[in-house]
């Protein structure tokens, strides 16, 4: 474990998140443990959640206790660690033989993301919370219809799909998909 300990101080800085899966003792009360990174009254700390069946178990720590307090999950209960910087994926897995499997995957552009770690500049903090603002609402996009909520179609209004003013009725919206 000395090895995964190395490779994750190594990454430290670099790190966006850390996802530790894969229960192998079933009897293990946490099925999944994520870290991300938050700023508590201006610390840069890891925030770690523990999840169970039910219920998430969040613990702020300090980043140079984050791999001592990852390797009590990893391998003896949760045998999948996955570290995301902004570049690589790094896996560990441990097999039930006990041998340790790694590999590093490149990840495409659009999926890396900053270090919350890494230093930046101010101009690449105004970039960031431009991309922020940008990405803001995006569950919410509009659909693109034929026929745009809006438009007035008289045949449509007739048969009570839109209002006059071209707004398509609540309770006919499944007529108007």
């Amino acid at each position: 474990m000395e090895k995964v300990k190395e490779q994750m101080k190594r990454l430290l800085p670099q790190m966006t998140r850390v996802i530790v899966s894969n229960r192998q003792d079933k009897t293990y009360q946490y099925r999944k443990v994520e870290v991300t990174w938050t700023t508590v009254r201006g610390k840069e700390l890891c925030q770690i959640a523990a999840y169970t069946e039910k219920q998430v178990f969040q613990e702020n720590v300090a980043i140079d206790e984050l791999a001592d307090k990852l390797l009590v999950h990893f391998p003896e209960h949760l045998c999948q660690m996955n570290i995301f910087t902004e570049e690589k994926e790094y896996s560990f897995k441990m097999t039930k033989k006990g041998k340790l499997l790694t590999n590093a995957t490149r990840l495409p552009a659009k999926q890396s993301g900053k270090s919350k770690l890494a230093k930046t500049s101010g101009s690449d903090v105004a970039d960031l919370a431009d991309k922020m603002n940008s990405r803001r609402g995006e569950h919410n996009r509009k659909k693109n219809y034929i026929l745009q909520e809006g438009m007035i179609v008289p045949p449509l209004v007739d048969m009570g799909i839109f209002t006059k003013d071209g707004k398509v009725v609540r309770s006919m919206y499944d007529k108007y998909k």
